[in-house]
């Protein structure tokens, strides 16, 4: 297994080589680097440090990968007591570790509802290939540039070529000549670029790329097939004992809200008893108070009926009949 993890670090790193070797077997070393820093356009350096740069995060993410893989092969012993797996920092933060960890937890937010590990797998494998995404923009930049530089070299070439042929001169064929060997600088860039952005970014790095996709769906499929297998049914098995506890519990649940519906409407009936009691106490006093309120106007109309009398009686007036 670890042959296979590590196949695509030992091809790329063994691609970097064979295309070294053939560079310095064909002596084009010396003849690059001197024609390079004569490069008026300075593409090829731009094109050679993008790659350098990619081919560094190529190995990282291949060793990562490896990494990914042994932490597989390091937790998949224990996968037997899945809903008893405690993870190591390491490993939890690793892709599987988040797999497992996303599915134990949903798992526990609802037991009857069945775990869809693929959408866990894919989403954890996404973030991974968000990272690899670099490498495929860097070799699609380093063939723009190539293109680039081809129409630059051109131009700086023709720029050169149209100055040169413009200057009087008697000798002819001297005045081509020397055009010519001025122009060169920028045809070679024109040429130069272009292969440097195809070898470099079209061949090497799109290779890279490719061999970390597939180190990537390797690792996915694995994944995949552990959830599948092994995880699976722990959780349907949980589930399915789960099943009766957790009917009776939302039974009792069901109950205990009934019960404090009914305690609450009983609290409430009280109250509004105890409100129309106090209503009928109050009822009661002002009636009291209404029965006095009478028999106080009947005893002072007695009274001014008297005076009535005694008044008319003083001033000779025919008194009247007091009423009964």
């Amino acid at each position: 297994m670890l042959r296979m993890i590590e196949r695509e670090l030992i091809v790329f790193t063994i691609a970097l080589l064979a295309s070294a070797g053939i560079v310095a077997g064909i002596g084009l070393g010396p003849a690059i680097w001197q024609q390079a820093t004569q490069d008026p356009t300075f593409i090829i350096f731009t094109i050679f440090a993008i790659f350098v740069v990619a081919a560094i995060v190529i190995f990282r993410e291949l060793i990562g990968l490896i990494r990914e893989h042994r932490m597989v092969s390091a937790i998949m012993p224990r996968l037997g007591q899945f809903m008893a797996l405690e993870l190591e920092p390491a490993e939890s933060q690793s892709v599987f570790g988040k797999v497992l960890t996303g599915i134990r937890t949903g798992f526990q937010i609802n037991p009857m509802h069945s775990v869809e590990y693929a959408h866990e797998v894919s989403d954890a494998i996404a973030l991974e290939e968000g990272r690899h995404s670099y490498v495929r923009f860097a070799a699609r930049v380093c063939q723009y540039l190539g293109v680039l530089g081809t129409m630059l070299g051109l131009i700086i070439a023709l720029g050169i070529l149209y100055q040169d042929l413009s200057v009087e001169q008697s000798d002819l064929q001297h005045q081509i000549v020397d055009a010519i060997k001025h122009s060169m600088s920028g045809m070679y860039a024109a040429y130069a670029t272009s292969v440097a952005g195809l070898f470099l970014g079209s061949i090497l790095l799109t290779f890279g790329a490719i061999l970390i996709q597939g180190s990537l769906d390797r690792l996915e499929i694995r994944i995949s097939s552990l959830c599948r297998r092994v995880i699976m049914p722990q959780l349907d098995t949980a589930s399915a004992q789960g099943g009766s506890d957790q009917a009776a519990q939302m039974m009792i649940k069901m109950l205990q809200g009934t019960l404090e519906q009914y305690q609450l409407l009983n609290a409430a009936t009280q109250q509004q008893l105890q409100e129309l009691a106090n209503v009928g106490k109050q009822a009661q006093q002002l009636a009291g108070i209404n029965s006095k309120l009478q028999k106080t106007i009947e005893g002072s109309a007695r009274q001014l009926e008297i005076v009535a009398g005694f008044a008319a009686r003083a001033m000779g007036l025919a008194a009247a009949k007091p009423r009964e």
